[in-house]
């Protein structure tokens, strides 16, 4: 099945998308919220996070009942799961769905994966100018909610990055990771590539094959000073979904 979204741009004016993958994180909630989220991939560098699910309380039927409608209603190709509860996967997968346990738990990484999105601009044909991971504010408010809440400890008054983040204001920032991560998603500095690794040619957001003449320059002609590289930077813009309700 081919997925359409509609996409609602800053303007007001809505464009019909066609993802390349749509994928979703789960986040089961013991004594916290069950959340799923999903995403929409574009081209190869540009997630757009447009569905959210958020309730407390969701018993095993409830939950089965919203990834089904869910997977049914936006294409999700593949869940990524809390591997907590791996009773509630068997239950989900035991009724055909494409559930899957999360296999990257390091939380560092996972966060690194996300704000290396955020702060990562990138200019797309369609959508225009804007960070590599976009949420509908409107459909996600728990994420937005939960990124401006979440963070780390605090010492007598300070800040500690090097101790671990506190576990509150999370669970939509964890469904967002399970599926990022094991969608292939990597940290900024893991992903930056210099011209002598890159390929000499790649296909844009157009599907297009085109030249990447700095690769193709030190590959063939040898070594360049050593430094990093990145695209194109550029603002961000506030973006919506529509008919996005499970």
């Amino acid at each position: 099945m081919t997925t359409t979204i509609n996409w609602k741009l800053p303007s007001g004016q809505s464009v019909a998308l066609k993802p390349l993958v749509v994928a979703g994180g789960i986040d089961f909630g013991f004594s916290h919220p069950t959340v799923l989220e999903i995403g929409f991939k574009l081209g190869h560098n540009l997630w757009l996070n447009g569905v959210e699910w958020y309730q407390t309380n969701a018993d095993s039927r409830t939950i089965l009942a919203s990834v089904a409608l869910a997977t049914k209603k936006y294409g999700v190709q593949r869940w990524w799961a809390d591997s907590e509860d791996p009773r509630e996967i068997t239950n989900l997968q035991k009724h055909n769905l494409p559930v899957l346990a999360n296999e990257i738990h390091e939380l560092d990484y996972g966060l690194r994966v996300i704000y290396g999105l955020l702060a990562r601009e990138i200019v797309h044909p369609v959508l225009g100018r804007g960070p590599a991971f976009r949420v509908a504010s409107t459909a996600c408010p728990n994420l937005v909610r939960e990124f401006g809440l979440y963070g780390h400890r605090s010492v007598r008054g300070e800040y500690r990055t090097d101790l671990p983040p506190v576990d509150r204001f999370d669970d939509c920032i964890s469904a967002c990771r399970y599926y990022l991560t094991n969608e292939g998603e990597m940290p900024p500095e893991e992903l930056i590539q210099s011209p002598r690794d890159r390929p000499k040619m790649h296909v844009n957001d157009k599907g297009q094959w085109v030249d990447d003449p700095e690769a193709t320059i030190v590959q063939t002609r040898g070594p360049v000073q050593e430094g990093w590289w990145d695209e194109q930077a550029g603002g961000q813009a506030e973006l919506a979904i529509s008919d996005v309700d499970i």
